[in-house]
């Protein structure tokens, strides 16, 4: 079947969420480092790859662009299975480098390019509503680059987000009153 997310509700709920109070930092050698910044909250986009207003990127008739996912039996409960391609943005994230004195650096967590496989539970709430819970199940690398850096030196974090770290639940409409 295919889903549309479009005409869902998007809550993202975390178990260890992309997560809004994580620190990350990076040992840049003998010139300095940078200490744990948060990140902030970060945002997830869906990354279309078709529009129907653009005959540059025409959609296939049949979806128009929507997200396509599939509901599964498996064991006692139905089970939506979906691959979205998403950016993910990190607009608060500011990462301070300590040398002698402190620089402010910029990096790319905008519009940052990800891929999600996703799979959970379907549920119908008393009221009506489908509620779609997933759970990541592929394992996301981020090689976030880092920009301001004095003497134009190169540097990045790497973040791996596990495997059933990252949760979204979808909540349609209510169709009881």
């Amino acid at each position: 079947r295919v889903a549309d997310a479009d005409r869902s509700e998007y809550v993202p709920r975390g178990r260890k969420p992309l997560d809004a109070q994580s620190d990350r930092y990076r040992s840049l050698g003998v010139i300095g480092s940078a200490d744990p910044a948060p990140t902030g909250p970060q945002l997830m986009r869906i990354r279309y790859t078709c529009d129907p207003t653009d005959p540059d990127r025409p959609c296939d008739e049949t979806d128009q662009g929507r997200v396509k996912g599939w509901i599964v039996e498996e064991g006692d409960t139905p089970q939506f299975v979906t691959n979205l391609q998403l950016y993910l943005d990190a607009p608060k994230l500011s990462p301070v480098l300590n040398l002698v004195t402190s620089f402010t650096l910029t990096h790319n967590l905008h519009s940052y390019p990800l891929d999600l496989q996703l799979k959970g539970a379907v549920t119908f709430l008393e009221d009506g509503r489908l509620q779609i819970e997933q759970i990541s199940q592929n394992q996301l690398d981020l090689d976030v680059e880092l920009g301001g850096v004095p003497l134009g030196l190169a540097a990045g974090i790497h973040v791996s987000i596990p495997p059933g770290d990252t949760f979204l639940n979808y909540v349609s409409s209510p169709i009881k009153n």
